[in-house]
């Protein structure tokens, strides 16, 4: 019987022992796998992180969804231009913040905001606009991206530039060119 107790004892912490181990396992495999500390594989609780989407250089703030119906975009290489329409819980507030920094961040300059049931930011960049429509109304940021006519002109036909532009570099502007069609 005194073996049969030793026996009993040795299984008993065998037992103890591999359970104990399976316990630590579970635990470290909840952790990686989406445990609620914030560990590097977690994914029910992970925070979305903001995003650039076809304009790589207006960052999304999380948590809203690309109206792919309402998108259209003009790509060509190293241009882009078009809108962005996406929907999402709006606060105002906090999204008006977000875009500040963040198109600050990737150099565009605040030219003018009107704060409103609809809100519009209006950037400018060396040679794009960026117009950023928020409507609380209907939760949908719309993201508007246009080259400058300027850049167009430029791109397309060198010697083509507005007015302003051709009178800077000594040339006649168009509107100083008279076809006698509306004299007299």
């Amino acid at each position: 019987m005194a073996m049969n107790r030793s026996h009993h004892r040795k299984n008993m912490w065998i037992f103890a022992l591999i359970a104990s181990a399976s316990l630590i396992f579970i635990a470290g495999c909840a952790e990686m796998s989406g445990g609620r500390d914030g560990f590097p594989g977690q994914t029910r609780n992970r925070k979305k992180l903001p995003a650039y989407h076809d304009f790589n250089d207006v960052l999304i703030p999380p948590g809203y969804k690309l109206d792919k119906k309402s998108t259209f975009v003009f790509q060509t290489p190293g241009f882009s231009a078009g809108v962005l329409v996406f929907r999402g819980k709006i606060r105002l507030s906090p999204l008006i913040r977000f875009f500040n920094e963040n198109m600050g961040e990737d150099n565009w300059r605040l030219v003018s905001s009107f704060k409103s049931p609809r809100t519009l930011l209006i950037y400018n960049k060396e040679n794009r606009w960026c117009v950023i429509n928020i409507s609380t109304g209907d939760s949908k940021v719309e993201i508007w991206l246009a080259p400058t006519m300027e850049n167009i002109l430029k791109k397309n036909n060198p010697g083509a530039l507005p007015g302003e532009a051709r009178k800077r570099k000594g040339e006649p502007a168009p509107e100083d060119f008279d076809s006698g069609l509306f004299k007299k």
